[in-house]
């Protein structure tokens, strides 16, 4: 009977020792060596407006990517409704990089 821990990688799936080499907990979610440096995007979204912000970064560093977008449409609700006296409603979703993304996963975040 052996002592070692194993999951399943959130990424991909794929069943690892749990040791911190080639897989451990990165962002709240167990993932492999391979997946940690993996794309991940989200964009926030005005149903109002043209207003939208995508942010892209490492899988590892997911829920700072989310938060970051959450808090830019948080942030758009806000000054509408104190400096303009209107009311937005903003959504927020993962989608999936593009060419650019992928091969840089750390870029700036964009506001249109």
């Amino acid at each position: 009977m052996s002592n070692e821990r194993r999951a399943h990688c959130a990424e991909c799936g794929e069943y690892h020792a749990a040791d911190g080499e080639t897989a451990g907990v990165s962002g709240g979610r167990f993932l492999c060596i391979d997946c940690t440096g993996e794309p991940v995007v989200f964009v926030g979204e005005c149903l109002d407006c043209e207003w939208s912000y995508r942010k892209s970064g490492r899988s590892s560093n997911r829920y700072s990517v989310k938060q970051r977008v959450q808090q830019e449409k948080n942030s758009h609700e806000t000054r509408l409704e104190t400096f303009e006296d209107e009311s937005h409603e903003t959504v927020w979703r993962a989608v999936e990089p593009n060419a650019a993304e992928r091969e840089n996963p750390v870029l700036p975040g964009e506001s249109v």
